[in-house]
């Protein structure tokens, strides 16, 4: 349990006991767990986070309630799965409703790596690649108003089901560049 307003054990086994923080709760989880965040922002992160796999990552209010902001300097989610080139998961997690906002990178300053859920990517800027997501599979999301100076405003080598990509600015595919639509 992850909740930014939690004044107990901070141990992470119960929402009076939360971590509050969600680094934190992302350090701990270990396959097979479900990492649940209480409404709230979170960050700017000190370092990109990065589960080893194999778990999620949900808010309790969805995308609108729940806020990563990587603050301009840090990546919002960083994880070390990916999408090969068939689509197909190696290693988790899932992420599920959230808003990633002011993410930083040279790739993938929202998100890079991992399945992304019911999450509105925003106002993420790359030096390179992927304003928004890179090497993501991005399902019923918003991927609006990133920007990458090299390829892929919206998205870089990804996939996308089901989201709506727009206002996205990259110097070669503002919204989508190798990226499965």
């Amino acid at each position: 349990y992850v909740d930014v307003d939690a004044t107990g054990a901070n141990d992470g086994t119960s929402w009076a006991n939360a971590y509050t923080s969600l680094d934190a709760g992302v350090d701990a989880a270990q396959a097979g767990d479900v990492v649940l965040v209480e409404d709230g922002t979170y960050g700017p992160v000190s370092r990109s986070l990065v589960p080893l796999g194999g778990f999620e990552v949900r808010s309790t209010g969805g995308a609108g309630k729940c806020i990563i902001q990587g603050g301009g300097v840090a990546r919002c989610f960083g994880v070390e799965s990916y999408v090969s080139g068939a689509g197909v998961l190696n290693s988790g997690p899932f992420v599920h409703g959230f808003t990633l906002t002011g993410g930083a990178s040279n790739e993938g300053a929202a998100m890079y790596r991992g399945l992304l859920y019911d999450s509105i990517v925003t106002n993420n800027v790359s030096s390179n690649v992927g304003g928004g997501l890179s090497q993501v599979w991005a399902e019923d999301c918003l991927i609006a108003g990133n920007v990458a100076s090299s390829y892929g405003g919206g998205t870089y080598i990804s996939r996308v089901t089901r989201c709506v990509v727009r206002d996205n600015v990259g110097s070669t595919g503002g919204g989508t560049v190798y990226t499965g639509v």
